[in-house]
């Protein structure tokens, strides 16, 4: 439990300081203050893998996250010189997120569903609305790539979340959703003729809630571990096979 506190108040220092760059990085700006903000989320995700693996926490999805998270910091700084550039790093950020996921629950049919009814009306959004002025095919191509990259992440965490209904589930789809919601902001921002006053609302939407979903998304491997020490170390599989092997293993336990 000592371990399991002093990892948790890391996180939540690591998370104030987080925060104040963020707020900082918000209305000052400057790629070296990202960075550094951006640098917190990792460093979170290494700390809870290390405890993870300190507890015999079993199962890829801890070492694969902070591999997410550090790509995404590195789309953080990329997308600050080029936008493909980083539009391109972070698309491959979510496809090892996405990884992430597969491994931890498997691929279910529906995640398929729950991933198509958050592409098409994203898709529609960036095709049909006439605010929305890319330049040219080849950013709008860009930005509908990348909606289906990050559409199948957060179709496969709310599918998730609707079958097991569990912290853990909890905590990835709302760190997902809230992904999304920065990038539909920076959508905007860039992309949408707006004003000034505009524009900074949505600069404040997007960094607002970019970086407490990279919080959760790195959390969660918190969550994973401390859930993997309750069920005896195993890593958390869909619930009918993780109710299979808790009867296995406590024959004599009077739950059904």
């Amino acid at each position: 439990m000592n371990k399991q506190r002093i990892v948790s108040s890391v996180d939540i220092a690591l998370l104030a300081v987080m925060l104040g760059l963020d707020f900082t990085y918000m209305f000052c700006g400057g790629t070296p203050i990202k960075a550094a903000t951006s640098l917190c989320f990792v460093l979170i995700g290494i700390v809870d893998m290390i405890f993870a693996v300190n507890i015999g926490a079993t199962g890829k999805y801890k070492y694969i996250m902070p591999i997410a998270l550090a790509v995404a910091m590195a789309g953080d700084v990329a997308i600050n010189f080029d936008f493909i550039a980083g539009a391109a790093v972070f698309a491959l950020g979510h496809v090892i997120f996405v990884v992430a996921y597969f491994f931890l629950n498997g691929f279910k049919p529906k995640d398929i569903v729950y991933a198509a009814c958050v592409f098409v009306p994203s898709a529609l959004v960036i095709t049909l609305v006439p605010a929305f002025d890319f330049g040219g095919a080849l950013l709008e191509i860009v930005c509908v790539v990348y909606a289906l990259i990050i559409s199948v992440m957060v179709g496969k965490a709310l599918s998730d979340c609707v079958s097991k209904r569990s912290a853990l589930a909890i905590v990835i789809v709302a760190g997902s959703v809230l992904f999304y919601i920065s990038d539909l902001a920076l959508l905007i921002q860039q992309f949408a003729t707006l004003n000034g006053a505009g524009r900074l609302a949505m600069r404040i939407l997007c960094l607002g809630t970019y970086y407490p979903a990279q919080f959760l998304l790195a959390f969660s491997v918190f969550v994973f571990a401390v859930r993997s020490r309750k069920t005896g170390g195993a890593h958390p599989a869909p619930n009918v096979e993780t109710d299979k092997a808790e009867i296995e293993q406590n024959p004599t336990d009077g739950s059904l």
